[in-house]
């Protein structure tokens, strides 16, 4: 049987029927069969055409065999993981041969996993370090790609879990500067583009200087994360006043790139917030709550503007063709389904607003600014309340925090009301649950009821 039809059958063995073992034997029996020819020249490009001679496959399909059969071996776990990245090694070889930057890259960064998993950082970096290079030089892809900047942040953590912290860092502040230029040089070739577009009245012009911004836009976008990867890893090193400053370039270059409301920038505030945080001097600490509040005001004008939507939704409001109905469905259906999905939405928002008041309520406990800080946990515990009802597992621990808080703060009488909040919702969380057992239910389902 060609091993190309062995690779079809363990594959269905394995994905259909669950048999392993079954799908582990015809494979190795494939690679046996797969021979080490050269490729062809129609094969070499893609595994969707074998090689010419019946006795050797083109390396395409020979790094699609072995890469199945390290699925395979993967599943048995850590006694089975030494093989499973032998057999990803032979994958990446025959993707390196192949000449397909794609397939390169995705077994590349497979084999990079196992190998650090294995314990094995060293072996990994030069794996990442291969794919990164592959990456930069592929056209269509480049330094700003996504493939690129995986396999340079691999490469990054790999250097660095090997005691080669300078190399590593060396690595990231290179490849920051280089993309940070980059975009500078896109964006002024872009004004040139379209001032020249304006005065020759042409639309090519303008689809050139589109083209040229949003190229400057991915390269802000990789530099920033390049930065941020490389604040934690200052940060992890001990060198907590270079980790913010690096953290703080991330977060401005982050908010360029993508708009200071984009999810992108509130996430590179995070990280420089609790970065400061984390340092804990006072300086560090208030800058850290101004980030917070900044990043508390926008959850809840999320959460409120999800609300809306929802109450909009559960009213009338919404539409057919949302939460996952198929199309055709009666339209009352999709349109709870619609609303179903957006109440969701608005309860996962409220949970962000009550964990982002919570993270700043500690900042303020830190600074010494007890009263305030009290009054924050009492909203976090109101908003997670809304968010999933009064009774959910998850009040109990946010209402303690506020006994906790009222307490420090010098308010007994507010801590004693709200440890006998938190009791209340252990109470209900037992009734309830008792309730569901006897019905022959159990569990919270994590979305704010118990699980059916």
């Amino acid at each position: 049987m060609a091993a190309e039809a062995l690779l079809r059958a363990a594959a269905r063995l394995w994905n259909e029927r669950g048999n392993a073992g079954g799908a582990e034997k015809t494979l190795r029996r494939a690679v046996a069969e797969s021979g080490s020819g050269e490729p062809s020249a129609s094969s070499a490009s893609s595994p969707s055409s074998p090689a010419a001679d019946p006795g050797a496959l083109s390396p395409a399909w020979r790094a699609l065999l072995h890469s199945a059969l390290a699925d395979v071996l993967g599943a048995g776990g850590m006694p089975r993981l030494p093989e499973a990245a032998a057999e990803l090694e032979r994958a990446f070889a025959a993707a390196r041969q192949a000449g397909d930057v794609g397939p390169l890259c995705r077994e590349g960064g497979r084999l990079g996993v196992a190998y650090r998993r294995l314990g094995r950082p060293a072996d990994a970096a030069p794996v990442y370090l291969a794919c990164l290079e592959a990456a930069s030089a592929a056209e269509g892809l480049g330094p700003a790609s996504g493939p690129a900047v995986a396999a340079r942040h691999g490469a990054a953590e790999c250097l660095h879990e090997s005691g080669e912290e300078a190399k590593a860092l060396e690595l990231l502040e290179a490849a920051a500067e280089a993309l940070q230029a980059k975009s500078a040089a896109a964006a002024a070739a872009a004004a040139a583009a379209a001032a020249a577009s304006s005065s020759s009245s042409g639309e090519g012009g303008e689809e050139a200087a589109a083209s040229i911004v949003l190229e400057g836009k991915r390269c802000a976008a990789a530099a920033a994360l390049t930065m941020l990867e490389k604040g934690r890893m200052l940060e992890k090193g001990g060198d907590a006043k270079g980790a913010a400053a690096t953290l703080r370039a991330a977060a401005a270059a982050a908010v360029e790139a993508h708009g200071p409301g984009a999810t992108q920038a509130a996430f590179a505030a995070g990280h420089l917030a609790a970065c400061l945080k984390r340092a804990g001097d006072p300086d560090s600490l208030r800058e850290s709550a101004g980030l917070y509040e900044g990043l508390q005001a926008a959850a809840a004008a999320k959460a409120a503007t999800a609300a809306k939507a929802a109450a909009a939704a559960r009213g009338g409001g919404a539409g057919p063709g949302g939460g996952g109905v198929p199309p055709g469905a009666p339209p009352a259906a999709a349109a709870a389904a619609a609303a179903n999905a957006l109440t969701l939405a608005a309860a996962r928002a409220a949970q962000d607003n009550a964990l982002a008041l919570r993270t700043l309520a500690d900042v303020r406990r830190a600074l010494g600014e007890l009263e305030e800080a009290a009054d924050l946990c009492e909203q976090a515990a109101d908003a997670i309340g809304r968010a999933f009802g009064r009774a959910h597992p998850a009040c109990e621990g946010f209402w303690a925090a506020v006994a906790e808080a009222r307490e420090a703060s010098g308010d007994p009488a507010g801590a004693a009301l709200a440890r006998k909040q938190a009791q209340r919702v252990r109470m209900s969380v037992s009734r309830m649950a008792a309730g569901a057992a006897r019905a022959g239910r159990g569990g919270w389902n994590g979305n704010g009821g118990l699980r059916r």
